[in-house]
């Protein structure tokens, strides 16, 4: 089935596992001017971004310091690989656990929205 997806921006949002998946899928798949926000999610252990040119790609990641479930040092690798990569990035951070802060989720919204 071909949904445009190869054509149309695409603006692809993953929490936790779904950041993992939403990487992988957005750096294979996704078409220039597409945006993806990984939160709280991490780089899978059997996928490199060195290989892949992501100059073209933005990416909005998210990691609460009290994350007890994913380390917040996971974002701050996946930040790394994904700015290696070429891709822009806008990071954010907030004192919360396992979830999307008001702040960082007031900073999501201004990613998706902006052209």
């Amino acid at each position: 089935i071909d949904l445009g997806f190869q054509t149309l921006p695409c603006h692809l949002i993953g929490f936790s596992q779904g950041a993992a998946l939403g990487l992988v899928y957005s750096a294979q798949h996704l078409p220039p001017g597409s945006k993806t926000a990984l939160l709280a999610g991490f780089l899978p252990a059997d996928f490199s971004l060195t290989a892949k040119s992501l100059s073209n790609r933005s990416y909005f990641i998210y990691h609460g310091k009290n994350d007890t479930t994913i380390s917040p040092g996971e974002s701050t690798r996946l930040v790394q690989a994904l700015r290696e990569s070429g891709a822009a990035v806008e990071y954010c951070e907030s004192t919360a656990g396992h979830k999307l802060s008001l702040g960082c989720l007031e900073s999501l919204e201004k990613y998706i929205l902006e052209k």
